[in-house]
């Protein structure tokens, strides 16, 4: 800026300009009318090129100060001479300096206004501040009486929650006393009458009287009837029911909890979902047909040992006292690990449909959820009503609302199943608990149950455990064209010729 404005010094412009105003007014009145007005020009043609000079200086100026450096002295000191008609309007220089005045008078004004909305914005700037604190400050309090709120519904929850295990186990508790005092007031009376009958006491009129008074209460209540008059074979027995609520509870938490963590092992090892959700169905199924074999060969052992007993029951007492016997003792003679090798076995055989997540391991890797399947499943075996899953018909047969519920990647507009998830519990046919299929267009390449429908007909404890098994993939696989046809035929009889016609359009 310096170096412009020394240079603008040492040319002298501005005395050049003095000099020649001097010189046109001393030789004004002897020069003609076009003399005069060249002078003129001469020296407004001086003068613009200082005022390019100063504007120059005044832009380097403006630009040390920024993007909008001397804007205001710039709009109210050199806006009003540059408006129009301003040199050319015949203003005398009072009238001028009037102008001038009241252009910076507006000027002036003006910058109190900005002055003023700065203040204002500033305030509200304070009062935004103090709003926002404020809003602040009640949404914690806000969010402490919520958190005070829930603390005291979960409390209320639990000590409820705490009420009713509290029955549950106190009506558990009832109902094992009754449970012992029934089986002690049995074993006196066998014990009474094995003592009778080693004494060998055939008097003909008192023996036989003191017989009858001691064997009556044997003969008005049955051997394994509870002191409550309700048999251990009835659904409305308490401990029945309690085991019943029980198994169905833990049916669920398996389905909700073990099979999502089995499900994480397993993608560490197959990165196929619908395969590992396969995999995690015939593990259950498996458990219950093992459980059911298991359970039938233990059940079958008590009541031949009940049965060879000195003074052997009825028929009808004799199951009574071999529920009551499973009631007590079936939950400690369970082999767990013999039917864990038998699942794991049994789904080897179907390795042509499902695929083995581990080389080296097997199906090894799901171990923990086959035992709690296996322990789950001899649960539902030992119940007077037993529980036990529905089995497929056949692959991909048309989806039951009633015994299955949807996934969340289904197609809803297929009817047909892809694969199933998670088996329906039922118990005497009726439903307990749905199970979970995936609906897709297309035939799957997961089912394994190709059984007719006749099949099912036959009761869960009367059918072995061969039967209940997937029979070899390599027998049972027919011809693609005759599979087809099949399942066509199976559809037709379960929709109708006309829907599926559409649905295969």
């Amino acid at each position: 800026m310096t170096e412009p404005l020394r240079q603008l010094v040492n040319s002298s412009a501005f005395i050049i300009l003095q000099e020649n105003l001097e010189k046109w007014l001393t030789i004004y009145d002897q020069n003609t009318c076009d003399e005069n007005i060249a002078s003129g020009c001469e020296i407004i043609e001086l003068n613009a090129r200082l005022q390019s000079q100063l504007f120059r200086l005044l832009g380097i100026c403006a630009s040390e100060g920024g993007i909008y450096g001397g804007a205001s002295a710039i709009k109210s000191r050199l806006l009003p001479l540059l408006g129009s008609g301003f040199f050319v309007s015949g203003l005398t220089p009072s009238t001028s300096l009037s102008v001038l005045a009241s252009t910076s008078a507006k000027a002036s004004e003006l910058d109190d206004i900005k002055k003023a909305y700065s203040k204002s914005l500033e305030k509200l700037e304070s009062d935004f501040r103090a709003s926002c604190r404020e809003n602040s400050r009640l949404k914690s309090e806000l969010e402490n009486s919520k958190h005070g709120a829930t603390q005291k519904r979960v409390d209320a929850l639990r000590n409820e929650l705490d009420d009713q295990n509290s029955k549950c186990y106190q009506s558990r508790l009832q109902s094992l006393e009754e449970e012992n005092q029934r089986l002690q007031k049995k074993l006196m009376q066998k014990t009474h009458l094995e003592t009778d009958e080693r004494r060998g006491t055939t008097t003909v009129d008192k023996n036989d009287a003191n017989s009858d008074e001691k064997i009556e209460p044997y003969q008005v209540e049955p051997v394994a009837s509870p002191v409550s008059g309700i048999s251990p074979l009835s659904s409305h027995d308490p401990l029945q029911r309690s085991r019943h609520q029980l198994a169905v509870m833990r049916y669920n938490e398996l389905f909700s909890g073990g099979r999502i963590e089995a499900m994480g092992i397993l993608r560490r090892h197959l990165d196929d979902h619908d395969m590992n959700q396969c995999i995690i169905f015939h593990a259950v199924m498996e458990a219950f047909n093992v459980a059911k074999a298991h359970f039938r060969i233990y059940r079958n052992r008590v009541r031949a040992k009940l049965a060879s007993a000195t003074s052997p029951p009825s028929i009808e007492n004799l199951d009574e006292l071999v529920q009551s016997h499973i009631n007590v003792h079936a939950t400690y003679a369970v082999d767990v690990a013999s039917m864990t090798e038998e699942v794991k076995i049994a789904m080897e055989r179907l390795v042509p449909r499902l695929r083995v997540p581990s080389t080296a391991l097997g199906f090894s890797v799901i171990n923990e959820f086959i035992q709690d399947a296996c322990k789950l499943a001899w649960e539902c075996c030992t119940l007077a009503q037993p529980l036990d899953v529905y089995r497929p018909v056949y692959a991909n047969e048309v989806i039951d609302d009633a015994k299955y519920r949807r996934s969340h990647d289904s197609s809803y507009s297929a009817v047909l199943v892809h694969h199933h998830i998670w088996p329906c519990l039922v118990q005497n046919g009726s439903v307990i608990a749905k199970g979970e299929v995936c609906t897709k267009r297309g035939r799957t390449a997961y089912g394994v149950y190709d059984t007719p429908p006749e099949s099912e007909n036959v009761s869960g404890r009367s059918r072995t455990h061969a039967n209940t098994r997937s029979c070899s993939p390599v027998l049972r696989t027919a011809s693609p064209g005759t599979r087809s046809l099949r399942s066509l035929q199976r559809l037709e009889r379960q929709l109708g010729r006309t829907a599926v016609r559409q649905y295969l359009r």
